[in-house]
Protein backbone atom coordinates (compact mmCIF):
# COMPACT_ATOMS: atom_id res chain seq x y z
CA UNK A 1 0.00 0.00 0.00
CA UNK A 2 2.81 2.40 0.86
CA UNK A 3 4.50 1.54 -2.43
CA UNK A 4 1.33 2.44 -4.37
CA UNK A 5 1.07 5.73 -2.49
CA UNK A 6 4.67 6.61 -3.40
CA UNK A 7 4.02 5.79 -7.08
CA UNK A 8 0.87 7.92 -6.99
CA UNK A 9 2.69 10.88 -5.39
CA UNK A 10 5.62 10.65 -7.83
CA UNK A 11 3.20 10.41 -10.76
CA UNK A 12 1.25 13.44 -9.53
CA UNK A 13 4.46 15.46 -9.12
CA UNK A 14 5.58 14.51 -12.63
CA UNK A 15 2.20 15.44 -14.12
CA UNK A 16 2.20 18.86 -12.48
CA UNK A 17 5.89 19.52 -13.10
CA UNK A 18 5.93 18.44 -16.73
CA UNK A 19 2.39 19.50 -17.57
CA UNK A 20 3.38 23.18 -17.67
CA UNK A 21 6.13 22.52 -20.20
CA UNK A 22 3.73 20.55 -22.36
CA UNK A 23 1.54 23.64 -22.67
CA UNK A 24 4.47 26.00 -23.28
CA UNK A 25 5.28 26.97 -26.86
CA UNK A 26 1.69 27.00 -28.10
CA UNK A 27 1.93 30.49 -29.55
CA UNK A 28 2.82 31.99 -32.88
CA UNK A 29 3.32 35.37 -34.49
CA UNK A 30 2.19 36.18 -38.02
CA UNK A 31 4.19 38.54 -40.20
CA UNK A 32 2.67 40.02 -43.37
CA UNK A 33 5.37 39.66 -46.03
CA UNK A 34 3.74 41.16 -49.08
CA UNK A 35 0.63 43.33 -49.21
CA UNK A 36 -0.34 46.15 -51.58
CA UNK A 37 0.24 49.76 -50.50
CA UNK A 38 -3.33 50.66 -51.48
CA UNK A 39 -6.38 48.44 -51.39
CA UNK A 40 -9.08 49.11 -53.96
CA UNK A 41 -12.67 47.92 -53.58
CA UNK A 42 -13.57 45.13 -55.99
CA UNK A 43 -9.92 44.43 -56.94
CA UNK A 44 -8.22 41.12 -56.13
CA UNK A 45 -5.07 41.48 -54.03
CA UNK A 46 -2.51 38.78 -53.21
CA UNK A 47 -1.33 38.93 -49.59
CA UNK A 48 1.57 36.75 -48.45
CA UNK A 49 2.12 36.06 -44.75
CA UNK A 50 4.23 33.79 -42.55
CA UNK A 51 3.15 32.09 -39.33
CA UNK A 52 6.17 31.89 -37.03
CA UNK A 53 6.03 29.57 -34.02
CA UNK A 54 7.71 31.33 -31.07
CA UNK A 55 8.24 34.22 -33.49
CA UNK A 56 11.11 32.36 -35.19
CA UNK A 57 10.31 29.09 -37.00
CA UNK A 58 7.85 28.81 -39.88
CA UNK A 59 4.86 26.78 -38.67
CA UNK A 60 2.67 24.63 -40.89
CA UNK A 61 -1.01 24.65 -39.95
CA UNK A 62 -3.94 22.86 -41.54
CA UNK A 63 -6.36 25.78 -41.59
CA UNK A 64 -5.39 29.44 -41.92
CA UNK A 65 -7.17 32.46 -43.34
CA UNK A 66 -7.20 36.23 -43.47
CA UNK A 67 -10.46 37.54 -42.04
CA UNK A 68 -11.78 41.06 -42.71
CA UNK A 69 -14.54 42.87 -40.82
CA UNK A 70 -16.34 46.04 -41.90
CA UNK A 71 -17.76 47.62 -38.71
CA UNK A 72 -20.33 49.82 -40.45
CA UNK A 73 -21.70 47.10 -42.72
CA UNK A 74 -21.32 44.40 -40.01
CA UNK A 75 -19.81 42.20 -42.70
CA UNK A 76 -17.14 39.53 -42.10
CA UNK A 77 -15.23 38.00 -45.02
CA UNK A 78 -12.75 35.15 -44.80
CA UNK A 79 -10.07 34.33 -47.40
CA UNK A 80 -8.23 31.00 -46.99
CA UNK A 81 -4.44 30.95 -47.03
CA UNK A 82 -2.73 28.53 -49.40
CA UNK A 83 0.80 27.23 -48.68
CA UNK A 84 3.49 28.77 -50.91
CA UNK A 85 6.02 25.98 -50.37
CA UNK A 86 8.15 27.92 -47.90
CA UNK A 87 7.81 26.77 -44.27
CA UNK A 88 4.92 28.58 -42.60
CA UNK A 89 4.31 30.90 -45.57
CA UNK A 90 0.83 31.30 -47.04
CA UNK A 91 -0.83 33.45 -49.70
CA UNK A 92 -4.47 34.58 -49.73
CA UNK A 93 -6.39 36.12 -52.62
CA UNK A 94 -8.39 38.98 -51.08
CA UNK A 95 -11.18 40.98 -52.74
CA UNK A 96 -13.01 43.50 -50.55
CA UNK A 97 -16.29 44.59 -52.16
CA UNK A 98 -16.76 48.03 -50.58
CA UNK A 99 -14.68 51.04 -49.64
CA UNK A 100 -14.07 52.09 -46.07
CA UNK A 101 -12.05 51.04 -43.07
CA UNK A 102 -11.79 47.28 -42.60
CA UNK A 103 -10.39 45.51 -39.55
CA UNK A 104 -8.39 42.39 -40.29
CA UNK A 105 -6.91 39.42 -38.51
CA UNK A 106 -5.20 36.17 -39.32
CA UNK A 107 -6.57 32.83 -38.18
CA UNK A 108 -3.40 30.85 -37.35
CA UNK A 109 -5.10 27.47 -37.04
CA UNK A 110 -4.56 25.86 -33.64
CA UNK A 111 -2.38 28.84 -32.58
CA UNK A 112 -5.46 31.06 -32.52
CA UNK A 113 -6.26 34.46 -33.99
CA UNK A 114 -3.93 37.46 -34.28
CA UNK A 115 -5.32 40.93 -34.97
CA UNK A 116 -3.55 42.87 -37.71
CA UNK A 117 -5.15 46.30 -37.25
CA UNK A 118 -7.16 48.03 -39.96
CA UNK A 119 -6.80 49.01 -43.60
CA UNK A 120 -8.47 51.70 -45.69
CA UNK A 121 -10.05 50.44 -48.89
CA UNK A 122 -10.39 52.99 -51.70
CA UNK A 123 -13.56 53.54 -53.71
CA UNK A 124 -13.04 52.63 -57.36
CA UNK A 125 -16.69 52.98 -58.41
CA UNK A 126 -16.15 56.63 -59.39
CA UNK A 127 -14.53 55.52 -62.61
CA UNK A 128 -11.28 56.76 -64.08
CA UNK A 129 -11.86 60.40 -63.17
CA UNK A 130 -11.32 61.26 -59.54
CA UNK A 131 -12.72 64.27 -57.70
CA UNK A 132 -9.54 66.33 -58.19
CA UNK A 133 -9.43 65.34 -61.87
CA UNK A 134 -12.98 66.62 -62.48
CA UNK A 135 -11.95 70.25 -61.97
CA UNK A 136 -9.03 69.82 -64.38
CA UNK A 137 -11.26 68.33 -67.06
CA UNK A 138 -13.86 71.09 -66.68
CA UNK A 139 -11.13 73.73 -67.04
CA UNK A 140 -9.67 71.94 -70.07
CA UNK A 141 -13.05 71.65 -71.81
CA UNK A 142 -13.83 75.30 -70.99
CA UNK A 143 -10.49 76.44 -72.43
CA UNK A 144 -11.03 74.44 -75.62
CA UNK A 145 -14.55 75.86 -76.04
CA UNK A 146 -13.30 79.42 -75.48
CA UNK A 147 -10.57 78.89 -78.11
CA UNK A 148 -13.14 77.57 -80.61
CA UNK A 149 -15.45 80.56 -80.00
CA UNK A 150 -12.53 82.99 -80.34
CA UNK A 151 -11.32 81.36 -83.58
CA UNK A 152 -14.86 81.39 -85.02
CA UNK A 153 -15.33 85.06 -84.17
CA UNK A 154 -11.94 85.94 -85.64
CA UNK A 155 -12.75 84.05 -88.84
CA UNK A 156 -16.11 85.83 -89.20
CA UNK A 157 -14.54 89.23 -88.50
CA UNK A 158 -11.90 88.70 -91.20
CA UNK A 159 -14.56 87.54 -93.66
CA UNK A 160 -16.80 90.54 -93.09
CA UNK A 161 -14.09 93.21 -92.93
CA UNK A 162 -13.91 95.26 -96.12
CA UNK A 163 -10.61 95.41 -97.86
CA UNK A 164 -9.62 99.00 -98.05
CA UNK A 165 -6.72 100.32 -99.98
CA UNK A 166 -4.06 101.83 -97.92
CA UNK A 167 -2.58 105.11 -98.95
CA UNK A 168 1.06 105.51 -98.32
CA UNK A 169 2.20 109.11 -97.94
Amino acid sequence: MLKRLRVLVVTAIMVFALGGTALAGGWALTVVNDAPQEFEAGTEHQITYTILQHGRTGATVDDTSLDFFHPTLKEMLSFPGEPTGNPGEYVASVTLPTAGSWGWEVDQGWFGVQELGSIDVLDTTRGAIGQGDTVRYVLLVGTVLAAVVFATQLWQWKREAPISPQVVV
